[in-house]
């Protein structure tokens, strides 16, 4: 990925056909172009409108409709790998808006089929400067070795208006057999399961081809290959076949590259393509995001599907659901099979689409998390509060802790139909309706248990984030003292009896280490592969509630509440500097991780694409998933797919800073301290770094990973630094290009450097091996040819 143009190099491995077509010179050779000028792209939503900076003197203009201002397709291609440009530029480039999208090969009309490059103003050096934009694509063959190949141009913001000079479709390579996809199983496989890995093959001539040999092959980590097998194929003319290989996970997790590679009867490789996949026991550990999603409108069984396969094109590997159940707690389970969400009016959701997205998303090798919160909301909350007074927290007053409102109240059919959608709600917007549950009720406890088994069996949701799980919000000094507006003080219960006086000894750490016990222990029972992640409220449980702490924390998904969205602080303030910043980021991720959890930092937000990436480039390189709360479908495509290809690299919590372990103490609400910052050494006295433009905190992303007794790694992230000493969610431009960055490491005592490698999301191939040359006595020394934005450089040492 090029940050300064935005061309995006995707591997597309989907096939289908065209419907249009136009008269074009044919292409028989790699190298051959079809070049679509402003007459072939002539249609509704445009106009043709005269431009000297366009190669004809003519572009195409869009016509102010949020609609498609290009939709061409080119018929009878050769199979083979492709390169489709689009020259475009922008009439206005004032603020960060996202414009539009380039989508390639789908005819259906239905982007969520493709793989898609978005483009925002910022993606633009200046308004009115046209700029070319790239897609990479390898396609199947469909009609005697040939393809029909859509592109289109959706426009998504009208206000800012659009030209197209050309569209450029290029063949890069175009092989008499060509591997056209491969396709391992499971995106994120468990360890010790089976893994088959499918290629599919194609003979593009007229001609048979034998004495054919498909290998297929695993690199993990860097440079560590794993032969899975070789098989002698024949293929008659334009035959196309799928070769499945066996292949079992085992124990090595983290990430693999699967290439497939055709040889000819000489040993000479005639095609090769790639595909990554992970291996995780946990999907906490490794989730991966692709695309701020936060809600799936699961209204249709077809849709449901075909997102699913979307997000797994985008290499994301989870979706958590927010905000979907009819009622919160209370009844997560819908009892009819068309309900409205108990806490956002507007959202409406099918049972059968839903299962059918679920399934598709496993057989993918995906995982879907429910949201939870410790409120009774919806139809059904309103009559788990009639009817269980004892499950509800109270004020001093006697009325229901939390928002309830009468003028609000629903009727069952507002909540749930059986054949059509329920009736409109009364009220518009999220949670104007809800109540705190008791957090000292064993049968309510049991209730929510069996909520979480029925939308694990019926459903299929592989686990529950809790944002609030049902422990005892109240500090223990505090004498009716409210901690949180939004769940209220959980003080009294329905006969007047605050809390502290029913919890023996007034043990409130006891009282929320056994709701959480028993909730999880009743669900382990029936479903022990389920996975549980909690907006865990730190500031409050690790210092009141330790032993709430440490139960909550243990392999599972911690939500980073607050200090890291644009909402916590100025959106454009200067005492809010990237040197706070990286420090909030780097403890947070460290305390969670030492703690035994996994970080999930969200929910971000910013106005600009480029900061956009930027903080989700940081975010991945200290082990955090980012959940992103706004933001276009496909910006993190090629992130997702290098956090998959190199999660030991930003997952595996063998990693540790290069010094040794932060003592990390939480004093606030999101206040950390390092309580062995003072023992940290100088930075030079274990690497160096030579560059012409400042790099971004390097003493922050720098980690040692132990492989084993003999064998360890340096993993040190590089950022280029933005330039500007504070946070700007408004803009952000992206830093200049850096050659020839020297780096210099130290050698851990009794080690020697084997091999090093850099890796980046922002170039093609991710990996590039280095040559290691001796520096100052002890030191190694390192050159890294190019840094736009994020480089990885792992350096492999053994004992000898």
């Amino acid at each position: 990925m090029n940050w300064r143009n935005s061309v995006c190099i995707i591997v597309c491995q989907m096939a289908l056909c065209a419907t249009v077509g136009f008269s074009q010179q044919p292409i028989t050779r790699a190298g051959d172009k079809t070049i679509l000028s402003p007459a072939d792209l002539k249609m509704d939503n445009n106009t043709v409108v005269k431009d000297a900076a366009a190669p004809t003197g003519e572009a195409i203009e869009s016509a102010g409709k949020k609609w498609y201002i290009v939709h061409k397709a080119v018929h009878g291609l050769p199979a083979g790998k492709y390169r489709v440009t689009v020259r475009l530029s922008i009439s206005k480039r004032d603020a960060p808006n996202h414009v539009g999208r380039i989508i390639v090969n789908s005819t259906t009309g239905d982007s969520l089929e493709d793989l898609s490059l978005p483009f925002e103003t910022e993606t633009f050096r200046a308004a009115n400067e046209y700029q070319d934009l790239s897609l990479d694509l390898m396609h199947a063959p469909k009609d005697k070795g040939k393809f029909s190949l859509l592109v289109r141009v959706l426009h998504e913001n009208p206000a800012i208006p659009v030209r197209v000079a050309q569209v450029v479709v290029t063949a890069n390579e175009l092989p008499p057999v060509v591997v056209y996809k491969v396709c391992p199983e499971k995106l994120l496989a468990r360890p010790n399961s089976s893994q088959p890995i499918t290629v599919s093959i194609a003979n593009t001539t007229d001609q048979p081809q034998s004495g054919l040999k498909l290998q297929l092959r695993l690199t993990r980590g860097v440079g560590e290959n794993v032969s899975v097998g070789e098989q002698g194929v024949s293929l008659q003319p334009f035959e196309s076949r799928e070769v499945t290989f066996p292949w079992n996970t085992g124990k090595t997790e983290y990430g693999y590259e699967v290439r497939a590679t055709l040889v000819d009867a000489a040993g000479k490789a005639i095609s090769a393509l790639s595909d990554y996949f992970a291996v995780s026991s946990s999907h906490f550990r490794l989730r991966i995001n692709a695309t701020p999603q936060w809600n799936m409108y699961l209204l249709d069984k077809n849709h449901s599907v075909r997102a699913a396969q979307s997000l797994r094109l985008a290499y994301g590997n989870y979706v958590e659901v927010y905000g979907w159940a009819p009622s919160a707690f209370g009844e997560l389970y819908p009892r009819h099979r068309f309900w409205t969400s108990g806490q956002i009016s507007e959202w409406k959701y099918d049972r059968d689409a839903m299962k059918a997205w679920i399934g598709e998303m496993h057989r993918l090798g995906m995982f879907v998390t429910a949201y939870n919160i410790s409120l009774f909301n919806g139809w059904p909350g309103q009559e788990i509060m009639r009817q269980h007074p004892e499950w509800c927290s109270f004020n001093e007053k006697g009325r229901p802790n939390g928002g309830v409102n009468t003028a609000y109240w629903q009727t069952k059919e507002n909540v749930y139909g059986d054949n059509e959608m329920p009736k409109a709600t009364p009220f518009v917007g999220e949670m104007p309706n809800h109540g705190s549950v008791w957090p000292e009720n064993d049968d309510l406890m049991k209730h929510a248990a069996s909520e979480i088994l029925l939308i694990n069996k019926e459903l299929g949701f592989d686990g529950m984030r809790w944002d609030g799980h049902p422990i005892v919000y109240v500090v223990k000094d505090e004498r009716g003292g409210i901690i949180g507006t939004g769940f209220g003080s959980m003080i009294w219960n329905h006969e007047g009896k605050r809390i502290v006086d029913l919890i023996p000894k007034g043990d409130l750490d006891a009282q929320s280490l056994h709701n959480m016990q028993l909730i999880k222990e009743t669900v382990r029972k029936a479903a022990p592969d389920f996975q549980w992640g909690y907006n865990a409220g730190y500031d409050k449980t690790v210092e009141q509630q330790p032993n709430t702490w440490q139960e909550v924390v243990k392999d599972a998904g911690i939500w980073v509440e607050g200090g890291f969205r644009s909402g916590d602080e100025g959106r454009a303030d200067p005492s809010n500097t990237w040197d706070k910043y990286i420090d909030k980021l780097y403890l947070s991720s460290q305390f969670v991780i030492r703690s035994g959890g996994y970080p999930i930092h969200g929910a971000l937000a910013a106005d600009s694409a480029i900061m956009r990436r930027f903080m989700n480039a940081l975010f991945l390189s200290q082990g955090s998933h980012a959940c992103w709360h706004g933001g276009t479908w496909g910006e993190f495509l090629d992130h997702s797919r290098f956090a998959t290809r190199y999660s030991q690299y930003l997952f595996d919590p063998a990693l540790r800073p290069w010094w040794g372990y932060p003592d990390i103490h939480v004093s606030g609400w999101v206040q950390w301290e390092d309580r062995n910052a003072g023992k940290i050494p100088p930075l030079d006295s274990q690497f160096r770094i030579k560059s012409d433009h400042p790099l971004f905190f390097p003493e922050k992303t720098f980690f040692t990973r132990e492989v084993s007794n003999t064998e360890r790694e340096s993993v040190l992230h590089l950022f280029n630094h933005p330039g500007k000493p504070y946070i700007d969610y408004t803009e952000m431009n992206p830093p200049p290009i850096q050659k020839n960055v020297e780096i210099s490491i130290k050698s851990p005592p009794g080690m020697k450097a084997t091999e090093a490698w850099c890796l980046s999301p922002d170039q093609w191939p991710m990996e590039e091996k280095l040559s290691v040359a001796a520096d100052d006595p002890g030191w190694v020394k390192l050159t890294i040819p190019t840094l736009e934005v994020w480089n990885t450089v792992v350096v492999k040492w053994e004992k000898g």
